[in-house]
C-alpha cells in the first residue's frame, strides 16, 4: 500500500509540477538551455543568451523538429515563465539548408546575424536588414541563389567575408556611405 500511495503522490506533484510550468505552446528550460515557441503561425526554436539582459537568439530546428518553411516572422520577443525575453540574435546555421523558406522578416530587435545564419535559402528573393542590425559574421546568406535585392543599414558597417557567395541572382545590395 505505501508503495502505490508514494507512486500516485509522485505521479500527483510531477503532473501539478508539469502544469505549473507548462503554457500552451511554450515549453522551456532557462539558463543557456534551448526552448520552443509556438505562439506564431510556425514553430520557433530560442536559445536564452542572456537571463540579465533578457535577451535570446533564434536557433537551428532540431532533425526531429517543425521544420522552417514558406513566410517566415521572427518575433521581437517571446514570453516565458511571466519573462520577456528580446530576440536579439539568429544564431549560426538557425536557417541553414531551410530550402522552402519564401521570404523572412528580420524584427528590428536582431542585432546580430551569425555564420551560415541564412545559407542556401534558395528561395528567398529580397533581404531587409533593420536598422539596429551590427554584427555580421562568416557566410550569412551565402548561396541564397533566388536572393535578388538586399537593403543593407547603415548601423552594419562591415560586410562579412563571402556574405553573398553563390547568390547568383543578386543584382542590387544598396550599401549605404562608409560601409566596407
Amino acid at each position: 500500500k505505501w508503495f502505490l500511495l508514494w507512486v500516485l503522490l509522485f505521479l500527483l506533484a510531477a503532473v501539478f509540477s508539469w502544469q505549473s510550468f507548462w503554457k500552451p505552446n511554450t515549453s522551456a528550460i532557462v539558463d543557456g538551455t534551448e526552448f520552443v515557441d509556438t505562439t506564431c503561425l510556425d514553430t520557433f526554436y530560442f536559445r536564452v543568451i542572456s537571463v540579465a539582459n533578457h535577451s535570446a537568439a533564434v536557433i537551428p530546428a532540431p532533425e526531429d523538429g517543425f521544420p522552417y518553411e514558406k513566410d517566415i516572422v521572427i518575433p521581437e520577443s517571446v514570453t516565458f515563465h511571466g519573462e520577456t525575453f528580446y530576440i536579439r540574435e539568429i544564431a549560426a546555421n538557425a536557417f541553414r539548408e531551410c530550402s522552402l523558406i519564401t521570404n523572412i522578416h528580420i524584427p528590428p530587435t536582431i542585432t546580430t546575424i551569425n555564420n551560415s545564419a541564412l545559407r542556401n535559402c534558395c528561395r528567398i528573393k529580397g533581404l531587409y536588414l533593420p536598422p539596429s542590425l551590427r554584427n555580421l559574421y562568416y557566410e550569412p546568406f551565402a548561396s541564397c541563389r533566388s536572393l535578388t535585392n538586399v537593403s543593407w543599414p547603415a548601423s552594419a558597417t562591415m560586410v562579412p567575408r563571402n556574405c553573398f557567395v553563390a547568390c547568383v541572382s543578386l543584382r542590387a545590395i544598396n550599401l549605404p556611405e562608409g560601409v566596407i
